[in-house]
This record gives C-alpha cells, structure tokens and sequence, in this order.
C-alpha cells in the first residue's frame, strides 16, 4: 500500500508537469527493491508460468479473458471518474483519454480473443464477475469516487505499472521458451 501511495504521489507530479513529486531513480529503485518478493511471487504464479509456458489449460485462459473484459470495463469507469473529479486540465484530458484508450482496446482485444479462443457472445453475457475481481473493481470504484484524487491516483497506478511489467515478463519468456523449440504458444 505504501509503495501505491508513493508511485501514486510521483504519478500526480508527472501528468501536472511539476517537478516537486518527480522520483529520483534510487527512489524508485528502493522502492521496487521493498516489493522484490512480492513481485517475484506474481511473476512465478502457476497462472503467468503456464501462460508464458503455453500450458495454461484452456478454459482456464478463457476465464481470465471474460473477468478480464468486466474488469476492464469498470476501469474505464474508474478512470474517467478520476478524470471528473481532477482540478488539473491536463491531468482531466489524459485520464479521459485513458478510459477511452482501455474501452476501445478492450472491445477490440476482446472480440478478437473471444472468436479466437472460442467464447460465444452469450457465455460472455452471463458470466458474472468473480468475488475477487467484484472486490477489486469496487474498491476502485470507491476510490475513485470518494477518497481524494490522488489517492485514487495511487489506487489506479500498480495496475498500469505492475500489468505491464508482467506482461513483458511473460512475452520475454514466451519468446525464450519458443527460440529453445517449443510448441507454439497459442496464447
């Protein structure tokens, strides 16, 4: 939480253009070394090893894809939320900005992965949202809408910051795993 809070704090600097929030590397990197295991452990996750692997059971990624595609949605809604509730222009147009990118990016990602890997436009309606994503989405929400902006700044920020991350671990090791010969990863 803390870690959040202080990237959520340097996150404000940077989009209002100031300087007085604006990390010095070490910071970041001391920052960073304070979370190493917890970021180790999200790396070696079964989940993120078999993707990248290309072992992840189907309809395992499946479910993934639907709770990703709620979550997404109602991020959109967190983030315009932020948007409303800035009292910075620049600040207000980039996180309007951002809910657009990630509906557009959401439906278009997510149409092509739901014919891809088989997910009808019916099963996509009636999935309700899984008990951890509902009480991720609603914190956020609640964040967004009721704590003071840069709070909610700090609450939005690992998703950003740790998804990405992530994301390139599991490329970086997709990749490695097809350069040794392995099956083509479907995912």
């Amino acid at each position: 939480i803390i870690f959040s809070l202080l990237l959520g704090f340097c996150f404000v600097g940077r989009m209002s253009g100031g300087s007085s929030f604006a990390p010095s590397s070490s910071f970041v990197e001391s920052m960073w070394e304070e979370i190493a295991g917890l970021y180790q452990a999200i790396l070696a996750h079964p989940f993120n090893a078999e993707l990248a692997s290309g072992a992840l059971a189907m309809p395992t990624f499946q479910f993934y894809v639907l709770q990703d595609s709620l979550y997404l949605a109602d991020y959109a809604r967190v983030l315009a939320t932020i948007a409303a509730r800035s009292s910075e222009p620049s600040t207000t147009l980039q996180f309007v900005r951002l809910a657009e990118e990630c509906l557009v990016v959401e439906r278009g990602l997510h149409a092509t992965y739901f014919g891809m890997f088989g997910i009808s436009p019916e099963l996509a309606r009636a999935t309700p949202m899984s008990p951890s994503c509902c009480a991720y989405v609603h914190f956020l929400l609640a964040t967004a809408f009721s704590a003071p902006v840069e709070v909610a700044l700090a609450a939005v920020l690992p998703c950003f910051v740790i998804y990405q991350r992530v994301g390139q671990d599991i490329c970086t090791r997709a990749a490695a795993a097809q350069g040794q010969g392995s099956a083509s990863n479907p995912f």
